[in-house]
């Protein structure tokens, strides 16, 4: 589909109508979502509605007719928060201790979460000793 397509859509959609005749009960819902959380980060009303329009008209035209999963918010949350502890530890300007502490998870889960993050830790474990050398 060309953007013209979907400007055109999007045109038509503006128009006075009754969505559940023409647009299925779990695109209103994301479209409802989006707009939600654009005026949630301060969005005024009318430019939220635009960027939830086109934001629904862009996962049309990526996903459309294919079925997938959208994960919980805890899932989705839980994974940028590994993905930032791995960034972090593969730096190594925090140490796994310090990572453990202000993330609220044990020493052992920093490396696990590393592991499962990157396939394998990218440092090598020390002692505890040498551990605390690094503060």
């Amino acid at each position: 589909m060309n953007p013209n397509d979907l400007d055109e859509l999007a045109e038509k959609i503006k128009e006075k109508v009754d969505l559940n005749k023409v647009i299925p009960y779990t695109a209103q819902q994301m479209l409802g979502a989006m707009y939600a959380g654009f005026v949630r980060k301060g969005q005024p009303e009318t430019q939220a509605k635009q960027n939830a329009e086109i934001a629904i008209l862009e996962i049309a035209n990526a996903f459309g007719g294919q079925i997938f999963y959208i994960p919980m918010m805890h899932s989705l949350r839980r994974a940028l928060r590994d993905i930032d502890i791995s960034k972090q530890f593969n730096d190594g300007k925090k140490t796994p201790t310090e990572l453990a502490a202000e993330y609220g998870v044990s020493i052992q889960h920093i490396y696990t979460i590393a592991k499962r993050v990157n396939g394998k830790p990218s440092r090598k474990r020390g002692t505890k000793n040498q551990i605390k050398d690094k503060k």
